[in-house]
């Protein structure tokens, strides 16, 4: 896999370095700076990187910021060796994560005033190129082409640390406080992420983890009333669909598709728990 460009090591030298060792991160490589930190029983590795050129542009790079947890990977393997990996890559890199973000992504999710609603990052940031390219072969990324390499280092240590640098604290705090205290499942719930039960559960959140386990298997047969209940439900918060869909029974069809679903989430519950040793505790 190509390194980045040397022009995103100089952009990255002058933007990140110093930002992130304030906050705990070492240097790794040239664009690349890693901090480990231990919650709970779990180590979770954090990094802030950028990412090699796309093609036919050989001075751009992405960034991404995410973190990784090791054991969660392991166990995700072990339950599920025939399924895709639970984690991805980061701005393509060889560094797997289980949540990251870029700059852009932030910028374009924080609340704006009515005036700049619809701002994109590419409307303030020339070297920003945020529409793909022919066929998807370029992705939103940086173009240091031409640019004054200083001056667009500061710009993007500046919109780290006010865009990215809360979500990071966020998804900490997040991690750290593991599911709520009411957390119990009611069908029609959705496991969401396996992921995030194998989390909580290395996290040390084990109590939770087996009562939410226990909800999944005992819903294997939900009730007809009960699904119906989850499609009304629905149905409120998306005006769009037909309001005949308050009223109707749900068809014979779509009632067994959902069961179906149901038995497949609680055999996946049940390899959960076979994985994790506690298979008496919530079968």
């Amino acid at each position: 896999m190509a390194g980045v460009c040397e022009e995103a090591k100089i952009v990255f030298n002058v933007a990140l370095a110093g930002t992130l060792e304030e906050r705990g991160f070492e240097r790794v490589s040239d664009a690349h700076y890693a901090r480990k930190e231990t919650i709970g029983e779990a180590e979770v590795i954090w990094r802030v990187l950028f990412g090699p050129p796309m093609k036919y542009r050989s001075m751009s790079f992405r960034d991404s910021t995410g973190y990784f947890i090791p054991e969660v990977e392991r166990l995700s393997k072990l339950a599920f060796p025939d399924s895709p990996s639970a984690s991805w890559t980061m701005a393509g890199t060889r560094h797997k994560t289980f949540g990251d973000t870029d700059i852009a992504d932030r910028y374009e999710r924080t609340p704006k005033s009515r005036k700049m609603r619809r701002s994109e990052l590419k409307d303030i940031e020339p070297c920003f190129q945020g529409l793909p390219g022919t066929h998807g072969l370029l992705r939103p990324h940086w173009n240091a082409e031409g640019a004054d390499l200083e001056g667009l280092g500061d710009r993007i240590d500046n919109l780290w640390k006010l865009y990215v640098d809360s979500w990071v604290n966020t998804t900490n705090t997040y991690l750290r406080a593991g599911p709520p205290s009411s957390s119990e499942f009611k069908f029609g719930d959705i496991p969401g992420s396996l992921t995030r039960i194998l989390e909580d559960w290395v996290l040390g959140f084990h109590e939770p983890v087996k009562s939410f386990l226990r909800g999944i298997i005992d819903a294997e047969y939900p009730t007809r009333d009960e699904i119906e209940e989850v499609l009304r439900q629905k149905v409120r918060r998306k005006s769009y669909l037909p309001i005949v869909w308050r009223y109707q029974k749900i068809p014979e069809k779509r009632f067994l598709i959902m069961q179906e679903g149901a038995r497949h989430n609680a055999s996946a519950a049940r390899r959960i728990a076979q994985v994790l040793g506690i298979e008496d505790e919530v079968i």
